[in-house]
């Protein structure tokens, strides 16, 4: 049984990998999702087996702009690697996507102490003159500075001098400028900014990859036109792309939508080849759908909890007592309040975007049924 899980999920894995190739970020978070649900069931699994699924899936959220979840992924994947004591190259891997989801978020403290954990692994590993422990140090003092810790950041640059020295080799870097502390107006803490690069959204969004954003960043830069104009020019993205990216990069930063809900935007424009006006006229239609869908009875109806007719019967009677039908049902002993607080839990889920439906129904059909729930043909309501 184990070796047909195992199978299984190296099966979901290996796809979600061609997934993530061709951008498909949605398909293989879902097949990812699925590999680390079929990992966990194995019994007596050590950590490996959950870490590469946990890896992609923290890498995918990330490029879905889900940072919230990719933080999430990654937490745990580094408690397995501290655990598993895998090469210390994988663990500052995951400690830098953690840094960049934390930056990106504006969550600066988080980002401090994940480069202070950072550096002393660096320091353990290959000593305080080592070339990571340098590149650590000085990603860590930008962000001290960031934070308005010019103390703290000029002691970690200090270190790093009395290391290297201020003597440089022929073409490197320059010797670091001392620091000086801010004051007046610039020592008060910054409120942190909301970041919505265009660059950013596009790669999210699967519009281009990482190499051509590089390039035309460069180009853009070189002949001074703005990033959007180079990359119409070079024919890697429609103009009327780099217009509905424009205008969802306004609503971000106007706080009229969040970061993951613009880039689905930004997707569905793409791919359907509609404005932000015919998407966001849509998007109002689909929640009305999802609302009817999503709901308590129909959950528990479709993973096999109750029967149309129990249902109909149900919502009459809360409607009655003026009580909500979850409380009903567990008052009157039809549904177990496990049951009914894990189908709560799958519905926040689904409205969200946390988990596919086929998951969450998946979820729920695990409790226990009766009997003749289970004969009865289920239908959409």
């Amino acid at each position: 049984m184990n070796s047909t899980t195992a199978a299984l999920v190296q099966q979901n894995v290996e796809r979600a990998k061609s997934l993530l190739e061709s951008h498909d970020y949605t398909n293989a978070r879902r097949a990812l999702e699925a590999a680390l649900w079929k990992a966990e069931q194995i019994v007596g699994a050590g950590p490996s087996v959950l870490q590469e699924p946990l890896e992609l899936l923290g890498r995918c959220c990330y490029e879905m702009s889900q940072y919230p979840q990719a933080v999430g992924h990654l937490s745990r994947l580094l408690g397995l690697q501290h655990s598993s004591r895998v090469e210390t190259d994988k663990i500052l891997q995951t400690l830098d996507l953690l840094v960049r989801c934390y930056e990106i978020q504006g969550r600066l403290p988080l980002a401090e102490q994940t480069l202070k954990d950072a550096v002393q692994l660096c320091v353990a590993t290959w000593g305080e003159g080592g070339e990571k422990t340098v590149s650590k140090k000085k990603r860590l003092a930008n962000v001290l500075m960031e934070l308005r810790k010019a103390d703290e950041a000029e002691a970690v640059l200090s270190s790093i001098k009395s290391v290297t020295g201020e003597v440089r080799k022929p073409g490197g870097p320059p010797p670091l400028a001392p620091l000086k502390k801010p004051t007046g107006t610039f020592a008060q803490p910054l409120v942190p900014e909301r970041k919505a690069y265009l660059g950013q959204m596009l790669r999210s969004a699967g519009l281009i990859s990482y190499a051509v954003l590089s390039k035309n960043l460069e180009l853009a830069k070189t002949i001074g036109i703005p990033l959007g104009e180079a990359l119409i020019a070079g024919g890697f993205v429609e103009r009327a792309a780099i217009i509905a990216a424009l205008e969802v990069q306004s609503m971000i930063r106007a706080d009229q939508i969040e970061m993951d809900d613009g880039i689905k935007l930004l997707m569905r424009c793409c791919q359907e080849k509609i404005t932000v006006a015919e998407a966001m006229s849509g998007a109002a239609d689909k929640q009305k759908e999802a609302s009817e869908r999503y709901r308590l009875g129909r959950l528990l109806v479709v993973s096999g909890h109750l029967t149309e007719t129990q249902l109909s019967d149900a919502l009459r009677t809360s409607r009655e007592a003026d009580v909500p039908l979850g409380k009903h049902l567990v008052l009157s002993g039809r549904v177990p309040p496990l049951i009914v607080a894990k189908a709560l839990e799958m519905q926040t889920m689904l409205f969200e975007g946390a988990i596919s439906e086929q998951a969450a129904l998946a979820a729920l059909a695990k409790g226990d049924a009766d009997p003749a729930v289970r004969s009865t043909k289920i239908t959409n309501y």
